[in-house]
Formats: structure tokens, C-alpha cells, sequence
């Protein structure tokens, strides 16, 4: 199960398998968001929804007041918020860098495929030459 959190600049319809609620403070909703998708309130939507099978994902809207929600106040969620934000900008420049190291592994494994092909040590790529044969 997903949860979607979104501004709310006109009227919507709702259908009746959804539920909708109104986050009074802007600031809350990205901590709200992660919060709705953390594998916490995962393990409690699985407490609570109906029909027990995996195909089956609606909720037993009676015993939506049982589920563990836990809200700090709004500082703190700004904080956990802005955290989460700059771990996630660390993971993509670490993503960028992978990327960047396995295309300069695949460089270097194609200059020693090529240089043992033609007999030539001379034939290995450096930094930043290119293959030209």
C-alpha cells in the first residue's frame, strides 16, 4: 500500500476506497509522507487490513484509531525531514560516483582486452584517453 499526500488547490472526488484528511500545517507534509510510507505504519497497515490475503489492501477503516502514529512536534519533524533530505543527496552523489567508477573499470577492462589482443603494452588507456581501435 502507497500513501499520496498532495496540495489540495481545488475540489476533489474521492472514491470511497480511499480516505482523505486535511494537514493544516504545509511543513508536516513531507514528514507525514515518509512517515505513511515507513515500513512502521507498513507492519501496522498489515495488522489491520481486512481479508488477511496478499492480493487484498484495504483497511479496516474501524481500526484506523489502533494503529501507532508516531508524531513529534513540528520542529522536529522539519528536522528528521531536512536530514532525510541531505542523506538522500549524499546517496545520489555516491550513486554518481559508482557510476562513474564502473565506467572507468569498463574502460580499463576494454584497454587490457584490447592491449592483450595486440601484443602491445603501449595500447592501455589512461585516464581519460578513448579507445580509438
Amino acid at each position: 500500500m502507497m500513501s499520496l499526500l498532495w496540495p489540495l488547490t481545488a475540489p476533489i472526488t474521492i472514491d470511497t476506497d480511499a480516505l482523505a484528511a486535511q494537514l493544516l500545517d504545509e511543513g508536516a507534509a513531507s514528514f507525514v509522507r515518509m512517515l505513511l510510507n515507513s515500513p512502521l505504519l507498513e507492519s501496522e497497515y498489515n495488522r489491520i487490513k481486512v481479508g488477511g490475503g496478499t492480493h487484498t489492501n484495504k483497511l479496516n477503516l474501524g481500526d484506523l484509531h489502533t494503529l501507532i502514529f508516531p508524531l513529534p512536534p513540528l520542529a522536529e519533524q522539519n528536522r528528521i525531514v531536512a536530514k532525510a533530505d541531505e542523506l538522500m543527496r549524499l546517496c545520489d552523489e555516491l550513486e554518481a560516483q559508482l557510476t562513474t567508477a564502473q565506467s572507468g573499470t569498463s574502460r580499463l577492462l576494454e584497454s587490457v582486452l584490447h592491449q592483450s589482443l595486440r601484443g602491445s603494452s603501449s595500447d592501455i588507456l589512461t585516464d581519460g584517453e578513448m579507445l580509438t581501435s
